[in-house]
């Protein structure tokens, strides 16, 4: 899951930068913010989800 959460800024980071330095554009570089701004709060609602609910599951699969 960590690596997932650090991928995820890193593309965020990566596509702000080309959208505001190479093509040099800031109506471009919208998407990018907000997906910076929003992956955060989803990303943690996952984990959340992610150590609650499926391991509770899991047990039960194994048998």
């Amino acid at each position: 899951m960590a690596v997932a959460v650090e991928l995820g800024v890193k593309n965020g980071t990566i596509a702000l930068m080309v959208t505001l330095t190479l093509l040099e554009s800031s109506s471009m570089s919208i998407p990018a913010a907000v997906y910076g701004v929003l992956m955060f709060p989803i990303g943690f609602m996952l984990a959340m989800y992610g150590r609650r609910i499926i391991p509770k599951a899991s047990p039960g699969l194994a048998k």
